[in-house]
């Protein structure tokens, strides 16, 4: 909470904020994907109009009428990019991580591919440690590619936490169960909500626990924590369970039935595809990944990808198709039996194998097809010979004439 208020008053200095809003942790809904550690602030900006002037060649020559003009071109005050770049460089704090974009954009991003930077890498494996390690590999290489504001890899391995391992031989020796014992380490450290208040239209939970002085450390826990016995009194908590700090996985992801880690990305640049391309030279460079472990690529990149694919199936199709219409050939007994169907207007021209076509300069077409159109209409026409078997079939060309109908003039 100190931390983040020092963000806030931080950023309220810049004469371009108009106010400031931060918020630490998250709701208690499943609809927010928000870490623990995430911090977010809202920062509202005045109008670029009231932003920090800059000075631009036309600033003292062109008369005021004309700035108007020159403004859309060439703005006389700070960009969008500088200003984040300001901000970025006051809020350097050690052991934080920045990450500057829109708040539905983010929110869009998070519940899409889980990553809530522009650019996001996932390490997939079978061992958190090894995981984490890879990670920091990559923080360090992204750190000195061109483009880079800020990179962070999760910490899988970094969390802090306090195990009870139960004495059961002092537990049979006092008449304790398990149950019992776990029910006093949950009321007493994490405590439990007795009831709740109402204060008009809100709602508040009231928590009991032993106070922090008493749970603050290992050695105060295991010494001032009671537990009650069945047969009356209490005992000290560190009689019948061992006490001790640990430390482990603080989330633990999982996809497609791996064991993963993030690693965030936030660029100075708008070319997304350009950087991973370079992000991607740099690391097959410097890194080596161990059997069994792989990276993806994910963030605004993934969806790039994914939309260049879909585009690319529906222009190869229609390449196809356009190439087949091209080169439409038709044996004798087809040809025949279309040309009894043709509507008026259409003519099918036999081609025997043996028969030379003459091509005529500048028209690309055998001179013995070559058919004048009547006026408004459009021809349509394929030839090609093709040898099967050693044998060559006899082909036919089709030339189809299509006439337009059109109005009579009155």
């Amino acid at each position: 909470q100190e931390l983040l208020q020092a963000q806030d008053r931080v950023l309220r200095r810049f004469p371009e904020v108009e106010r400031v809003f931060g918020k630490a942790g998250r709701a208690d809904t499943s609809t927010d994907p928000a870490p623990f550690s995430m911090m977010e602030t809202t920062v509202v900006l005045k109008p670029e109009s009231a932003w920090r002037p800059k000075e631009r060649w036309y600033s003292k020559r062109a008369p005021e009428w004309v700035k108007p003009l020159l403004r859309p071109l060439w703005p006389d005050h700070i960009s969008w990019e500088e200003l984040v770049d300001e901000m970025d460089l006051k809020l350097r704090i050690p052991g934080v991580t920045n990450a500057w974009t829109m708040p539905i954009k983010a929110r869009i991003d998070m519940l899409s591919t889980g990553v809530r930077t522009p650019i996001g890498i996932k390490v997939f494996g079978a061992n958190l440690k090894e995981i984490e390690r890879i990670g920091e590999d990559l923080e360090r290489i992204l750190r000195e590619v061109p483009g880079t504001r800020s990179v962070y890899a999760e910490r899988v391995a970094g969390g802090y936490f306090v195990d009870f391992s139960p004495r059961r031989d002092q537990m049979a020796r006092y008449g304790l169960t398990i149950d019992e014992l776990q029910m006093v380490i949950m009321t007493a450290i994490g405590g439990e909500n007795i009831t709740t208040t109402i204060e008009g239209r809100e709602r508040y939970a009231v928590n009991l626990r032993y106070p922090r002085e008493l749970r603050d450390n290992p050695q105060a826990i295991a010494a001032e924590v009671q537990v009650p016995l069945p047969g009356g009194g209490t005992v000290p908590l560190g009689e019948v369970a061992q006490v001790r700090p640990t430390r482990g996985a603080t989330a633990i992801r999982t996809e497609n039935g791996e064991l993963a880690g993030y690693v965030y990305v936030d660029t100075a640049t708008s070319d997304i595809g350009g950087y991973v391309e370079a992000a991607k030279a740099a690391i097959g460079r410097d890194v080596e990944l161990p059997a069994g472990y792989t990276l993806q690529w994910t963030g605004q990149y993934e969806f790039q990808v994914r939309a260049r694919e879909r585009l690319r199936a529906p222009c190869g199709r229609h390449a196809e198709r356009q190439q087949q219409r091209q080169h439409q050939v038709l044996p004798r007994g087809e040809a025949e039996q279309v040309q009894r169907h043709q509507p008026h207007g259409a003519a099918v021209r036999r081609v025997d194998g043996g028969e030379q076509a003459r091509e005529v300069p500048g028209v690309g077409r055998p001179a013995a097809a070559r058919r004048r159109p009547e006026r408004g209409a459009r021809e349509l026409e394929a030839h090609e010979q093709h040898p099967v078997g050693g044998v060559e079939h006899e082909v036919v060309e089709l030339v189809v004439v299509v006439h337009e109908r059109r109005a009579p003039r009155q």
